[in-house]
């Protein structure tokens, strides 16, 4: 084996082990047999012969383990865990896997492909995990404590990612290191995608907001594009943030189809695709054949060319014409592969009888992009970015009164996180309206904990 994404093939593994250990490997166990040759000593055969693997996602892991045995679609889910943990413990951290499964199965429309999944505690781990084909690798430390559970979403992450990465890594494989975002920058969406409905609307948003900002001070500390033509090796470090930049380049495209064009177009690519090697203009034909778009501007700026727009917002309502402009302009430098971007801009504007106007604007070169919207009265606030992950730095300024109509009546809980982060950095002294608001969430124990 060369450890290549184009090095698969089936795969058989016999294990010869003390009876007292329990042996994990790739695929189906179709025998456990014991040594007459060898008293107390048991060969363990695994196999996955229908489907192929990649030649580094090959495992085994041998241990006096104990076994969470669990069911999904006729297909044994497994979690095998450490013999000084309780029982309890091991469900609490893998007990989300079959709604995941559920999840990730109809988003991607293929059913999970193999034919059963195992999650391995190990000690002394690299990685966190590590997807291997039909059996996960986890570190025993995400092993969740009863005393820590409300708190401990890492493991959550960890066990949706390393799920993820059996669609998208294993399935579907990168066709070499250079398109190494489609194994992790996919799967990292996926992971961001199930979050919405296991964790709740706010935790997704506040971790595609985190996701943005990260990726905007990753790039001010130096930029490259996800895809590079004269990939080395995968630590190359012309590889840019391909499990974050990669993820938000899903959710862009996620909010400029919508959900039902955006899901229907990832199924054709998971459909077409798997069991193959993929390149990131798969990706792209797919999205274009699905969706009818021409899309080579956006995977031409997302993938190939570097750093993320700055856009300054600014709004002015004529009272006489009853009617309010939004005005958007990109600030960035041009220079190396940092180019103008073109954006499709979403805004939410909240209106004075308590409703929202939403409207998208298009940003395409040096000049400003405006629209205007009779509105007929001053609005409430001004926000952009509703669906969330648009890979931007944002300058939006408006008053303390119109921050407080935007956190508390906004129905878009991406730019509720938003606000928060604006006012976290409001300069000077907030006014009463702005400072009660905000300590009135701070005292309120039903408010979300993220707030307080």
């Amino acid at each position: 084996s060369w450890d290549q994404p184009g090095d698969r093939f089936t795969y058989e593994g016999r294990f010869t082990v003390e009876e007292r250990f329990v042996v994990v490997s790739n695929g189906r166990l179709v025998a456990r047999e014991p040594r007459p040759e060898r008293p107390g000593w048991v060969s363990w055969t695994y196999a996955l012969q229908d489907q192929d693997l990649v030649s580094y996602l090959v495992m085994v892991a041998a241990a006096e383990y104990r076994v969470v045995a669990e069911s999904w679609r006729g297909k044994p889910v497994l979690t095998y865990f450490p013999p000084d943990v309780d029982e309890a413990t091991a469900r609490r951290t893998t007990g989300r896997t079959l709604g995941m499964l559920d999840f990730m199965s109809d988003a991607t429309g293929v059913d999970y492909p193999y034919p059963g999944y195992s999650q391995v505690f190990v000690q002394r781990f690299l990685w966190s995990g590590m997807e291997n084909t039909s059996a996960t690798v986890l570190e025993r430390n995400l092993l969740v404590q009863q005393e820590v559970a409300p708190h401990q979403q890492r493991t959550q992450g960890v066990v949706a990612h390393e799920l993820a990465h059996q669609w998208f890594g294993d399935l579907l494989t990168m066709r070499d290191f250079s398109h190494r975002w489609l194994n992790e920058g996919i799967t990292t969406f996926l992971e961001s995608w199930w979050w919405e409905t296991g964790m709740g609307p706010e935790e997704a948003a506040d971790r595609v907001f985190s996701r943005v900002r990260g990726t905007v001070e990753a790039d001010d500390r130096g930029t490259g594009p996800l895809v590079v033509p004269f990939f080395a090796a995968q630590s190359d470090p012309r590889s840019n943030n391909v499990y974050s930049r990669g993820a938000l380049v899903m959710q862009m495209l996620r909010v400029l189809l919508g959900d039902e064009d955006f899901r229907r177009a990832l199924q054709l690519y998971v459909g077409r695709h798997q069991g193959g090697l993929v390149t990131t203009d798969d990706l792209q034909r797919a999205f274009e054949d699905s969706s009818g778009l021409a899309l080579g501007w956006f995977f031409q700026q997302w993938t190939t060319l570097a750093g993320h727009p700055s856009l300054r917002i600014e709004s002015a309502f004529d009272a006489e014409a009853g009617a309010l402009r939004v005005t958007a302009k990109q600030t960035q430098t041009v220079a190396g592969l940092v180019p103008r971007f073109v954006v499709p801009l979403d805004l939410e504007i909240g209106t004075a009888d308590g409703g929202v106007v939403e409207q998208r604007i298009w940003l395409d070169g040096d000049e400003a992009s405006s629209v205007v919207l009779p509105l007929g009265a001053p609005p409430r606030y001004v926000a952009v970015d509703p669906g969330g992950g648009l890979l931007a730095a944002i300058e939006l300024e408006q008053s303390d009164d119109a921050w407080v109509a935007l956190l508390g009546t906004s129905p878009s809980p991406h730019v509720r996180r938003a606000g928060w982060d604006a006012v976290a950095r409001h300069k000077g002294p907030p006014n009463e309206a702005l400072r009660s608001f905000v300590g009135a969430v701070l005292s309120d124990g039903a408010a979300h904990p993220l707030w307080r």
